[in-house]
């Protein structure tokens, strides 16, 4: 199968919002407002990456990366996430290779590092890990993870964007 990444174009935003909420839409852990976040975020102008993985002019996979803070702090820190690839086209390493060049457009940004809240053995293989310096409440242990671009002595409490908790 032929999948190209590209960064999202204002014609691929209806399909967006729907492979976000169709990949979402059993995950017992997700409020399901997924799709919601992305929209704030796209509509506040901060989503730092966008990224589409598209099947011919199909897409059917999504990644974002918006800014954090930490400690209260604006920092060159990003959240990253949603990722979202259709249910069809799961376990074939889109989700993978969005993640990869998210990560790679994040550093070309002169990032300092990222975050993620997601399941461990995944990705970790990114290299993201658990940190006692950064945390993010209520998440459960080992949940929280971080992968730092720049060495730096940030250390606190992570905040997501305002589009996450609205």
């Amino acid at each position: 199968m032929d999948i190209t990444i590209k960064t999202t174009e204002p014609k691929d935003f209806d399909q967006v919002i729907e492979v976000i909420s169709l990949a979402f839409k059993t995950i017992p852990y997700s409020n399901h407002d997924e799709d919601e976040i992305v929209a704030r975020l796209a509509a506040a102008g901060d989503l730092a990456v966008d990224l589409v993985a598209m099947a011919g002019d199909v897409v059917v996979g999504f990644i974002a990366a918006s800014p954090v803070t930490i400690g209260g702090e604006r920092c060159d820190w990003y959240g990253l996430g949603p990722v979202a690839v259709l249910p069809e086209y799961q376990r074939q390493g889109i989700g993978q290779q969005l993640i990869e060049k998210s990560l790679k457009d994040l550093i070309m940004m002169h990032a300092e590092g990222c975050v993620v809240v997601g399941e461990p053995a995944y990705y970790q293989r990114f290299g993201f890990k658990t940190s006692a310096m950064i945390y993010y409440p209520s998440t459960p242990d080992g949940y929280f993870l971080s992968l730092v671009f720049k060495q730096n002595n940030k250390r606190g409490v992570v905040r997501y964007h305002d589009a996450f908790y609205q």
